[in-house]
């Protein structure tokens, strides 16, 4: 492993643990002296300056702060907020609980364990009776209306074909 991809490596490590944002604090300083930290323990571990205490203060961190971590890292990825209190809460569903729900047609939300709810299909999708036809059964002027509302032009082809010749000079 090459010296940049190992410190990408721990930069990615660091920063999910430390995944904190601006709006979690009040005031510029404390915002800064959160990046100094983070930016700190990074360094000390890519240099190799005090591991085994930067690796304890990690830990430590770590440890208190986990529903802070587990729900920042849910924002960061768009789910929906899990409320964690503690290292020790981490929940999980019956599987019993989520078989016996009624097939409605849409997606229900399971809970993983690490609390996050993930979609899961109960039933296929309602199929209409209003779809368009295959290409092949459109007649040419079906066909051309098509594909001149999906934004397709006749001209395409000809411009293609001129830049390219015009590309290659």
């Amino acid at each position: 492993m090459s010296s940049l991809q190992r410190e990408l490596a721990i930069r990615k490590r660091v920063l999910d643990i430390f995944n904190k944002t601006r709006h979690n604090f009040e005031s510029d300083e404390e915002w800064f002296d959160y990046q100094e930290l983070t930016e700190d323990h990074i360094f000390k571990l890519v240099e190799g300056q005090d591991v085994q205490q930067t690796e304890a203060s990690i830990e430590e961190y770590k440890t208190a702060n986990f529903g802070n971590i587990v729900a920042n890292e849910a924002k960061k990825r768009g789910r929906v907020q899990p409320k964690i209190t503690g290292s020790a809460a981490v929940s999980t569903t019956d599987p019993q609980a989520t078989q016996s729900q009624p097939n409605s047609g849409t997606y229900a939300a399971e809970q993983t364990p690490l609390g996050f709810g993930q979609p899961r299909p109960i039933a296929p999708a309602a199929v209409s009776s209003q779809l368009p036809l295959p290409a092949g059964q459109m007649d040419a002027q079906q066909h051309l209306r098509m594909a001149l509302a999906s934004g397709w032009n006749p001209d395409f082809a000809h411009r293609r074909s001129m830049q390219l010749a015009f590309c290659s000079f």
